[in-house]
């Protein structure tokens, strides 16, 4: 493995880490929220997430993405600076005007979004803490790009610190419930938001290139709709949560989702974080297609661990951590898990699309995911509530999953062997629902213990039938624990 790769493999887990501090006190504040804030708090705080983020799309007109693009397609330090301040003076001008429009119009707001007067104050709040997020976002990026792992870690360990501190000061001593995550949300990404517009403007100057600013929104509005497109796939559910049942089913269903997230932080970014690169230069060799199909298969093992590892212990944790109130969040986990594994596949199976140039396919496939699950949610959420938005999402992941397979082959046909990762999806679908069938047949499974000893059992059982299948054979079985501990290493073992 040349330098240079080793380099950047050895960025990517440091980057790794940095990525899960900056998205973990979503996850650690879970005991906290789900005992200090109702599910109709938790509800609010999705949709007031939510609310934002729609403006930030129109707002953010791919600008940030541009970065890493223009950043490398110029030599000089004096032009790079120049791309770099550039960008962050245009993206803090239109999140002035946009957030100043949201926080004038939040009345208006309150009522299309909640019917009612009673969050327009946290709309407000909402708005700014948008703000103050780019001022922690663009340097950070740009720190990215300088190639300071060690600085992008310390910086997001500092503002989860400080985040999660605040947190439970606001929430748990002063009992300010959503307006105390909003709040600590807010201080923590002003102090660091303000500490890292220093340090860029220092080193950029403050400055805007004209030249820049045109090539920045020529290549970024169509992140407009592709950006549109990913959030009704992923966010419109809860709206319509809103609309037809009530802040409760909101708050139930975000945190069940939560889980399909934690899917995707680990162990999903980390291996894609080193795969994306890598499977370009494979493709340059000679016989890449058993190094593909090798590394399909062993991240199908891992993967699919994982999946039945939150399916079946869910139910036991948010029952220790959570309370009463939130108990009913666990059955959709395993529908939200797998349909995030389903998105997991689509983007290890799009290699053909974009190896070609074809990327109009992955436009098709959000466009047509896009109305199907819109089509669903009107035909699920008002009989079903929370199981029908989680069934809306699995059957149109698998839609888009499927439809970007057969583009991808037509495209450019790669020979993946599916026979035993589809067999490791269906044992695991197998192992969840005996899972199902044990808690309803004996009560004993209401105490904690032996769920967990059953579960526990279960898990083993999985594992056994990828022996016993020979699903892992021969030297394989030496190497599944090290890669479940190091998901680096499954290059290292796929080129063997």
């Amino acid at each position: 493995m040349s330098k240079e790769l080793k380099k950047t493999f050895g960025h990517a887990g440091i980057y790794a880490v940095g990525v899960i501090l900056n998205r973990a006190v979503s996850f650690l504040m879970l005991p906290i929220y789900t005992r200090y804030l109702s599910p109709a708090d938790y509800g609010v705080m999705e949709i007031l997430e939510l609310t934002v983020d729609i403006v930030s799309i129109v707002t953010g007109m791919g600008i940030l993405q541009g970065l890493f693009k223009f950043y490398y397609q110029v030599d000089g330090e004096e032009e790079r600076k120049d791309v770099v301040s550039t960008i962050f003076v245009m993206i803090i001008s239109f999140y002035a005007v946009s957030c100043t429009a949201g926080v004038l119009l939040s009345d208006h707001i309150d009522t299309l979004v909640f019917r009612s007067h009673d969050y327009t104050y946290f709309i407000q709040i909402s708005f700014a803490n948008l703000f103050v997020s780019f001022l922690v976002y663009v340097p950070l990026a740009y720190i990215r790009t300088r190639q300071l792992p060690v600085l992008f870690v310390i910086v997001s360990a500092i503002k989860l610190t400080l985040q999660l501190s605040l947190n439970i000061l606001l929430v748990v001593f002063y009992k300010m419930g959503v307006l105390g995550v909003l709040y600590s949300t807010f201080i923590s990404s002003s102090i660091v938001g303000v500490g890292l517009t220093i340090y860029t403007f220092r080193l950029t100057g403050m400055r805007i290139s004209k030249n820049v600013s045109k090539k920045l929104i020529r290549f970024g509005y169509p992140f407009i709709i592709s950006g549109f497109g990913a959030f009704l796939l992923t966010y419109a559910d809860r709206y319509f949560l809103n609309y037809y049942r009530q802040l409760t089913d909101v708050g139930l269903y975000a945190l069940g989702y939560k889980f399909g997230f934690l899917l995707m932080t680990f162990p999903i970014q980390p291996i894609f974080s080193i795969w994306m690169v890598q499977r370009f230069e494979l493709l340059k060799k000679g016989d890449y297609t058993p190094i593909f199909n090798r590394f399909f298969l062993w991240f199908m093992i891992i993967t699919t661990l994982a999946v039945l590892v939150i399916s079946l212990y869910s139910r036991d944790v948010i029952r220790i951590m959570a309370d009463r109130a939130y108990w009913e969040s666990y059955k959709i986990i395993p529908i939200i898990v797998a349909a995030y594994l389903f998105q997991a596949c689509t983007d290890i199976f799009n290699l053909g699309i974009y190896h070609s140039g074809k990327t109009k396919h992955i436009a098709y496939g959000t466009a047509y995911s896009a109305i199907i699950i819109i089509t669903l949610n009107f035909l699920l959420i008002p009989p079903f509530g929370i199981y029908g938005a989680a069934w809306a999402t699995f059957v149109c992941f698998f839609i888009r999953l499927s439809y970007v397979y057969w583009a991808s082959q037509k495209e450019f046909r790669i020979d993946y062997h599916l026979k035993k990762p589809v067999f490791i999806f269906f044992s695991a679908a197998v192992t969840y629902l005996l899972q199902s069938v044990i808690i309803h047949w004996i009560p004993g499974m209401q105490n904690i213990f032996l769920s967990l000893f059953v579960n526990s059992v279960l898990l083993t059982c999985f594992l056994a039938a990828l022996f016993a299948f020979k699903i892992i054979e021969g030297e394989d079985r030496k190497h599944i624990f090290g890669i479940i501990t190091n998901p680096k290493s499954i290059l290292s073992f796929a080129e063997k």
